[in-house]
């Protein structure tokens, strides 16, 4: 067996847990969300106690999309449309996605949920850019966790 020196071995387990970052942190906003959903108190619920009620989801990648199905037949949360960086056919037509130059600023909007966590702050700042007036950009661990909302 060949001998690795510590140097090495640390730097390499330093680089692979940069790179599992992204997917544990995927994991435990999952747990805590399907926790919270089985006991009543999911997404809906903490979008209710903050009276939120029409919806941008950005992001339809797959937390995007168990956010949809989440709340897609909720009869109180209205998800006016989804924004997204790549678009598609499905999510065109699945998730109502939107271009950039098809977004109408006109409709009342109370939150856009970014669900890319790993690029959230990058997205957040793309999005104030946008012509949103007064509409909250809430992060999608933010709401599970019970902090933006």
């Amino acid at each position: 067996m060949e001998y690795i020196p510590k140097e090495i071995y640390i730097t390499s387990l330093v680089e692979l847990e940069k790179k599992l970052m992204p997917y544990k942190m995927y994991y435990n906003i999952l747990v805590k969300w399907f926790d919270d959903e089985f006991e009543g108190k999911g997404v809906e619920y903490k979008l209710r106690k903050k009276n939120i009620s029409n919806i941008v989801i950005y992001g339809m990648g797959e937390l995007g999309k168990i956010l949809y199905r989440t709340l897609e037949n909720s009869s109180y949360i209205n998800i006016e449309y989804t924004l997204d960086k790549n678009i598609n056919d499905e999510k065109i037509d699945r998730y109502r996605t939107l271009r950039e130059n098809e977004i109408d600023y006109n409709r009342k909007v109370d939150a856009i949920i970014i669900t890319p966590i790993y690029a959230s702050e990058e997205i957040k700042k793309y999005i104030n850019n946008l012509q949103y007036e007064s509409t909250k950009i809430i992060l999608i661990d933010e709401i599970i966790n019970g902090e933006g909302v």
